[in-house]
């Protein structure tokens, strides 16, 4: 377990951008990255070589895992062949797994970092092995793993471990800051009051995506906000007329990060009603109608490597989400759905334009927002049960941003993906696959039936 810590915290930075692409380096393809990519120079013969390497570091981080459960392994089998009774003792040894499945529970409800994590490990070694050598080696050991664990940002930046992540924040200065998930820029907190943006005229004039939606809602009095984060969009419809705001965020920390650090305060307002919840869960339960819903860069693929479908928006960017967010617009409400779309996954907002498209049976309106000083670039796709939406958006000001604003990827579904369903929600993969049994499970998206390409995330 301390080789481990140590092979992963080692304090080497070629070491430490070498795991940073470990998982595209495994591709040997720059095609399965999203989000990223080799840099050009990167040649054929580095490839390989780097291919190679990570292999063989593959092999050790598996060795590695599996050393750790082997003496633990060991232990359970000894303890089932002394015992007289085996049911009893395999029920015994399913309650310990439930119990060490809800102890991680808890020390992610804790937020507690790893150190704790490790301690505990640790601990129960020693319990399970109370002899004078193995507590000092397990003493010794646990002291060289907490020298490495710990972080080397943490004097500079403010680190927090919600249920789902590593967060860290970086102070920008005029009340700004970034938030770093796993290790990768996602998100900024941000005053863009007019105050402020006085004291920036060449930022004022510039269009943000968190304010420009809202030019096109004829009401905007009841918002609702799914990935609503550390408050940017809610304090934007503050700023607009919203006159009740619900603002769903699915970690805690990030929303306890907007709520002690964002400058204008939007989730201490009366307006405001923060729900921490998963989005397609809210979307499914609530009975409310809204003027404006509102997608808002909800995107968690800062969760595992780049070329994981393993994501918590899965099921969020679905047809059947979609159809629900629709049933819940007023008459004239819209239906704001931003998203990071730059090239070459311009596929991805292909995918989003004729879902949108089918949903609503009209063309979304469709525009990119460039980055704003630490903010994420954003391409807006508009979409309403209201023709007078698509009126409005005709007049003059609002034609001309959108006609200056163009998206980076063709206006029609053709040569775009299929869209994602319930069956296949994820959003991040070009092509489905057809059904894999793998270990007696299945995953069969039944209406799609076609041979695996070379092309597939």
């Amino acid at each position: 377990m301390t080789a481990l810590v140590v092979l992963v915290k080692a304090p080497l930075e070629n070491w430490k951008k070498f795991l940073s692409m470990h998982s595209s380096l495994l591709a040997l393809s720059p095609d399965a990255v999203i989000w990223g990519g080799f840099s050009n120079d990167y040649n054929v013969i580095n490839m390989i070589l780097s291919f190679a390497a990570s292999i063989i570091v593959m092999a050790v981080f598996l060795a590695l895992l599996i050393g750790i459960m082997v003496p633990v392994g060991q232990l359970v089998g000894f303890y089932l062949d002394l015992s007289g009774n085996a049911i009893r003792a395999y029920s015994v040894n399913l309650v310990g797994s439930v119990a060490g499945l809800w102890t991680l529970a808890v020390l992610s409800f804790l937020w507690l970092p790893p150190v704790y994590w490790f301690g505990l490990s640790f601990l129960l070694i020693l319990i399970l092995q109370p002899s004078p050598r193995v507590a000092l080696t397990g003493l010794v050991l646990f002291g060289v793993s907490l020298v490495f664990l710990r972080d080397a940002h943490t004097d500079k930046e403010q680190t927090y471990w919600s249920p789902y992540q590593k967060l860290q924040v970086e102070p920008l200065g005029d009340q700004m800051y970034n938030i770093y998930t796993n290790n990768t820029g996602y998100m900024t907190i941000s005053d863009l009051t007019p105050q402020v943006l006085a004291r920036y005229p060449k930022v004022a004039q510039i269009q943000n995506s968190y304010d420009t939606p809202f030019l096109f809602a004829l009401n905007r009095g009841r918002v609702l906000i799914l990935g609503a984060g550390a408050g940017n969009d809610a304090a934007a419809a503050l700023r607009n007329g919203a006159e009740r705001v619900d603002a769903v965020e699915i970690d805690p920390v990030i929303q306890y990060l907007g709520n002690s650090l964002h400058p204008e305060r939007p989730y201490e307002a009366s307006k405001v009603q923060i729900t921490i919840q998963d989005a397609r869960a809210f979307l499914s339960q609530t009975k409310e109608k809204y003027d404006i819903i509102l997608f808002a860069l909800l995107d968690s693929h800062t969760q595992f490597s780049s070329l994981s479908n393993m994501r918590i928006d899965n099921y969020v960017y679905t047809e059947e989400a979609l159809r629900k967010a629709r049933q819940l617009l007023t008459p004239h409400g819209i239906l704001i759905l931003k998203f990071h779309v730059i090239p070459p996954w311009t596929w991805m907002g292909q995918r989003f334009y004729n879902m949108l498209e089918n949903i609503f049976s009209r063309k979304p309106i469709v525009f990119f927002v460039p980055q704003l000083g630490p903010m994420l670039s954003a391409t807006v796709f508009i979409e309403s049960n209201d023709p007078g939406l698509w009126i409005r958006a005709a007049s003059s000001d609002l034609a001309t941003l959108v006609a200056k604003n163009p998206p980076f990827f063709p206006l029609h579904a053709e040569g775009g993906p299929p869209p994602t369903t319930d069956d296949w929600p994820y959003i991040i993969s070009s092509r489905p696959v057809r059904s894999v049994r793998v270990s007696n499970c299945f995953v069969n998206p039944s209406h799609h039936n076609r041979p695996f390409g070379a092309s597939d995330s």
